[in-house]
Order: C-alpha cells, then structure tokens, then sequence
C-alpha cells in the first residue's frame, strides 16, 4: 500500500471494506494531531462502502485527517487544536451536528465542518471550541504536501483525453509539463517522444513503468 501510495502520489489513502452492520460503524480515519515530522503517518482511514454510498464517511473520515475531532463531550477524541471539534446543538430532545459528530442516530446533521463564521439560519455553526473549517485552513497546506503531486504523460500515444492525471493522462510531455507546477513530478508512461521542450522551472522527471525517450527521432 505505502509503494502504490507513491506511484499514485496520494496524500490521503481510503480502504474500502463490506460490514454488515454499516450503520453503526462506519469508517475510522487516523486524527492528525501534529503538523511536524511524521504527519504524513496519519494519512490513512478505512471506510465501510454502503456509507460511503449514502452517507458522508468521505468528508468525515478525511476530516479526520485533517486534524478534525468530534465533538468536545467526546473524550477519547482529541484533534490538531484545542478548537478542532465538531459542533453540536440540542433543543429539548432533538440534536443537530455538523460533520464531524460522533456517529448517533438520532442526530440531524448540518452538512458543514464546525465553523463559527457561518450560520444554519439563524444559528452559528460553530463557537470557540468547535471550528473544523479554521482546523482545515491551516492542516490543508500540510496534508497537500505528503505526497507530490504528479501529471502523466502517455508517450505511446495509447490515450486521447487531455486530462492531467493517472487513469486519462496527457497525450504529451509539453502538456504535462505546462500543467505542472515547481517541485510536482511529471511521471511519462514508458516509451519515446520527438518533443525536446524547454524546462524552465524545477520538476522532476521519472517514468513508470520502464524507461522513456526523450527528444528520439
């Protein structure tokens, strides 16, 4: 998983898994809690696949990863800053929760990380214990930076769709190269081009799989 991680220059990694009980659980991410070294260690969640169907396990589960807890009355839950907690409110016997909540039934939830500058009608999001959005603000630079980023390019011409990423890459090395931005890896799919374009920012080039020729008649 860490060497596909890699190749695909993923910062954040989800496994899919079945379980019969979805309901009641449904997907665990590891909090990040630091922004130092070893940070990119947390980049990681398992998600069960009905809810990622019909629920927001993707949001939540990577809200997690970036340093985004539950609610404050959740004590075995601690996130990047002390004010990275989700957002609950009650009125009489009806709860309310923003993203971020502990996995209960009988919450309503706002389709919102905790953020204290937005209001759901009348009512903020948000307070000084509870502001996921202002967490993701500062985690986010971090988290992009585990990995990479990477523009392929198909040098064998095997693909027609000009888009810059694995499964449709571009269909050459200028295009990868106009797309890619100082210190991104531009990774060629192996064979050979004519193209002997001028590089003139820093990027690393590398192949996979195999080598590839550039500048070859």
């Amino acid at each position: 998983m860490h060497q596909w991680r890699d190749i695909y220059g993923a910062d954040l990694v989800a496994l899919l898994v079945h379980h019969d009980d979805w309901w009641d659980y449904y997907g665990k991410g590891a909090v990040l809690q630091s922004l130092g070294a070893g940070a990119e260690d947390r980049g990681f969640s398992v998600m069960v696949w009905q809810s990622v169907e019909s629920e927001d396990a993707i949001a939540h589960q990577t809200g997690h990863n970036l340093g985004c807890a539950h609610s404050p009355d959740d004590p075995d839950w601690e996130g990047l800053f002390e004010d990275s907690h989700a957002f609950c409110y009650q009125d009489g016997a009806h709860w309310s929760c923003t993203i971020m909540r502990e996995r209960y039934s009988q919450y309503s939830d706002f389709d919102l990380y905790s953020n204290p500058d937005v209001k759901y009608g009348v009512l903020p999001v948000g307070n000084d214990q509870c502001n996921n959005a202002g967490t993701i603000n500062i985690s986010k630079y971090t988290v992009e930076s585990f990995r990479p980023h990477l523009e392929w390019v198909d040098l064998d011409g095997e693909t027609e769709f000009p888009f810059g990423h694995y499964h449709f890459p571009w269909n050459s090395l200028r295009g990868g190269l106009d797309h890619a931005d100082p210190g991104d890896v531009v990774k060629m799919m192996g064979g050979s081009t004519t193209e002997a374009p001028l590089i003139d920012q820093s990027v690393v080039l590398d192949s996979y799989p195999g080598s590839a020729l550039i500048g070859a008649e």
